[in-house]
């Protein structure tokens, strides 16, 4: 058993060797980056359904470093993860997006769209679901922002929905605004402090998953996600840590 851990920490090390000499295409992050537009003021209120001044004060993101990318941007990207085996949290947590002076990538609803056309990303933060409303409308999600060590994902109302987790469902809350913060320092790497708004300038709640439990982290553990909860007490466990699938 020790031996296995052994091999596939050794694997982990070499995916993320290999995914920083190409994941971003040859000329690394820097050179994906600068060839994506910047985001206006005007277009940042409008996509982010006017939650624009929360994120740029209450988050302290810093919008003169915050471009748009396009799905054909992004889809090359997401098919080496998928080829080299990994998964969303991966994504989220690379260093380019943890460093607090990085440009941001500010994601939008028609563009999540398509990445969910082609890609299951075995995320607990689904871009297309049925809500569990008695009406069962679905709900899709409206952006999401990933970089100054930062994740915030948008959805347009309240809902709870079911995340289907390895054949069983499992019910989340999902709220308009969902944030946590993104590290990637050593052995600790993962989304941290998950925090949730319900309108804007309103105070920041839990982010409520499985029975009610109220989720605090999420840790990158070789081939495992660490999860942090509260239910009742603070507790911990550990889950398979599921790829990023092409669907066709």
């Amino acid at each position: 058993m020790l031996f296995l851990r052994v091999l596939q920490s050794i694997f982990v090390a070499l995916s993320f060797d290999v995914m920083g000499s190409d994941f971003w295409g040859d000329r690394g992050y820097h050179y994906f980056i600068e060839r994506l537009p910047n985001v206006s003021s005007e277009e940042m209120n409008r996509l982010t359904s006017h939650y624009s001044d929360d994120i740029v004060m209450r988050m302290g993101l810093d919008i003169n470093h915050l471009r748009t990318p396009g799905f054909s941007d992004l889809d090359p990207v997401l098919n080496r993860a998928a080829k080299q085996g990994l998964g969303i949290l991966d994504l989220f947590t690379l260093e380019e997006f943890s460093a607090s002076s990085s440009t941001a990538l500010l994601i939008d609803g028609e563009t999540l769209e398509a990445i969910n056309k082609r890609y299951d990303l075995n995320s607990v933060w689904v871009i297309l679901a049925e809500s569990k409303l008695p009406d069962h409308r679905p709900i899709k999600m409206s952006y999401l922002i990933l970089g100054q060590g930062k994740l915030i994902i948008g959805y347009p109302h309240r809902a709870p929905v079911d995340v289907v987790v390895d054949g069983e469902a499992m019910e989340y809350q999902y709220n308009p605004f969902i944030t946590a913060k993104v590290v990637n320092e050593g052995d600790h790497v993962g989304l941290f402090a998950v925090k949730t708004l319900d309108s804007p300038k309103g105070p920041f709640g839990s982010f409520h998953g499985p029975m009610g439990s109220v989720i605090v982290s999420y840790e990158v553990k070789g081939d495992s996600i660490l999860v942090t909860y509260n239910l009742l007490m603070d507790q911990q466990t550990t889950v398979d840590k599921k790829p990023i699938v092409v669907k066709h």
